[in-house]
């Protein structure tokens, strides 16, 4: 598995651009992962968009029954790499469970090497900067991600989030639903808090978009954050 990590990654990005359901794209990339980061199983799970992270973790996408599993016993025990990835913004990479997984994990570990994750990964998908789902990886052995396979990673998540952003309200499965509604209506919100300022400063939309994202950034809030703040005009954009 692996070898050539762009290669495949290349393929697996053809063949969604022909593809006309975002669920059979993401189906792919989600099989295209256990290829390009040489690992055993993966998945796409949703995560909790309440404040507690550690309240839901959902795998709408796997490649086994294993990995579909993890999201279960992390949202039991309240730790793991997914709730881990999710709170940080970053990528939880633990190559060796049974060395590490106790002091990492103590909760997780045991279930986990018993359900032959001897390997744990985690990269998290990000919308504005507020947690929207992780891709999972697991190993049945030991043994760290490779740096092609990380670069591959970072083009895997990003259009993994892209094609979870189209998906419609009534997409099956149901979980689907939940997320892309939640999206939409946070969509809304942008764009009604960019009309504010595009009003209050005799600016375009887009402009006025790009105000809020720049705020966004500059004091690490979601641009949803800040829109509602403009909307309900505690806060105004010079």
């Amino acid at each position: 598995m692996g070898d050539d990590p762009a290669a495949g990654l290349d393929a697996a990005l053809t063949a969604c651009a022909e593809l006309t359901e975002p669920v059979q794209c993401l189906q792919r990339l989600c099989r295209e992962a256990v290829e390009v980061l040489a690992v055993t199983g993966a998945a796409v799970t949703l995560v909790s968009r309440e404040p507690t992270l550690d309240t839901g973790l959902r795998a709408v996408l796997a490649t086994d029954a294993t990995i579909h599993h993890l999201a279960d016993l992390q949202h039991t025990v309240g730790q793991g790499p997914s709730i881990d990835a999710a709170a940080s913004g970053q990528p939880v990479h633990e190559p060796d469970m049974a060395a590490n997984g106790p002091s990492r994990w103590p909760w997780l570990t045991e279930s986990a090497r018993a359900a032959d994750f001897a390997a744990l990964f985690s990269f998290p998908l990000q919308l504005d900067g507020a947690p929207v789902a992780t891709l999972d990886a697991y190993r049945d052995r030991a043994g760290g991600l490779a740096s092609t396979a990380l670069a591959a990673a970072r083009v895997l998540t990003a259009t993994i989030l892209c094609e979870l952003i189209q998906l419609p309200a009534t997409t099956s499965p149901a979980t689907f639903g939940g997320l892309c509604g939640e999206l939409s209506r946070e969509r809304a919100v942008v764009e009604q808090g960019a009309g504010v300022v595009s009003a209050q400063l005799a600016i375009s939309v887009d402009e006025a978009t790009g105000r809020l994202r720049a705020h966004a950034r500059h004091y690490r809030r979601s641009t949803v954050a800040v829109a509602r703040d403009v909307i309900d005009h505690s806060l105004r954009l010079d």
